[in-house]
């Protein structure tokens, strides 16, 4: 696709420069002139904007995102055309994402950080399960930190509704019933989350990863498939032996094969890792400020969230 750094959209949207691209669109940051403040405008791939199926994916996307308010939650403005350009207007999070941060930190992160990711990830996922809408994609990628420490939810591209169902989602993070094509509930995105916080005490490793030599098929989504029906659960101590015990049950409950056997939502789910920790607290506050992008002072961050 073309880079679009340097245009103007609609006379407002100033797109300053391209920050991401995938298989669907491209995100820049920009300006919006009307606000005078920074915006994030996530713009359908040019070789996407004929395709039906991807024109009502990204519009579903701008229509869920459009329901939803909460402070844990990436805001949404507006769903645009310019021409031939179809693109989606909301906040900008000057930071990084949680993938980002555990790859720049190497180690397992400590369990207060950890606390301090899930319970507004928690709250933003309950909220939406308060609204009928299911994620279907939590993993540390759509998790963003802000320059204070905020952390935010994002990408409700694939998201559904409550009893819909969907095979989509990415490999690792996926639930047993989402490969399967089930019926999705709020258990689905706990099945994520738990292997998120997996991911963060282990320092980066997932535990169904697609490398075993017993399923032969050539996709990385059977193997894992294959190791979440019939792998035993891969014990964190592998590469955290100091996560408590208790910890470590709670996570395996969340990763069950059955839905109904994990916690009825996604704050029981941190609450039972909140417990376990202890009496653990945050040496400091700014603690994730260590592994996010350094901020330029002379440019502010002109999209404060509420």
């Amino acid at each position: 696709m073309e880079d679009l750094t340097g245009r103007t959209l609609l006379g407002n949207y100033f797109l300053e420069s391209r920050k991401g691209s995938g298989k669907i669109a491209e995100v820049y940051k920009a300006w919006d002139d009307r606000k005078s403040v920074y915006v994030a405008v996530k713009v359908l791939r040019a070789a996407n904007q004929d395709a039906h199926n991807f024109y009502q994916y990204f519009s579903h996307e701008a229509e869920l995102m459009s329901q939803l308010e909460h402070p844990n939650i990436v805001r949404f403005y507006d769903f645009c055309q310019a021409g031939n350009i179809v693109f989606i207007v909301m906040d900008w999070v000057d930071g990084a994402n949680l993938k980002e941060v555990i790859q720049k930190k190497k180690d397992p992160l400590e369990l207060e950080m950890v606390l301090q990711v899930l319970k507004p990830v928690a709250s933003a996922l309950n909220y939406a399960h308060s609204q009928k809408i299911i994620h279907c994609d939590v993993k540390p990628a759509n998790i963003l930190i802000n320059q204070n420490s905020r952390v935010l939810l994002t990408d409700f591209g694939i998201s559904k509704q409550v009893s819909q169902r969907t095979t989509g989602g990415t490999p690792p993070y996926m639930a047993p019933e989402q490969f399967s094509g089930e019926r999705l509930t709020p258990q689905t995105d706990i099945y994520g989350l738990g292997v998120t916080t997996y991911e963060m005490l282990s320092g980066g490793q997932v535990p169904y990863r697609g490398d075993t030599s017993q399923m032969h098929s050539t996709t990385l989504r059977d193997r894992i498939h294959w190791e979440v029906m019939n792998m035993p659960y891969p014990e964190l101590a592998k590469y955290n032996n100091a996560v408590p015990q208790a910890v470590e049950n709670a996570i395996k409950k969340a990763l069950s094969r059955n839905p109904s056997a994990r916690f009825q939502n996604a704050l029981e789910f941190y609450n039972a890792i909140e417990q376990a920790a202890g009496s653990t607290q945050l040496s400091r506050e700014d603690g994730f400020l260590d592994y996010l992008p350094k901020k330029n002072n002379k440019t502010p961050d002109f999209s404060p969230l509420p």
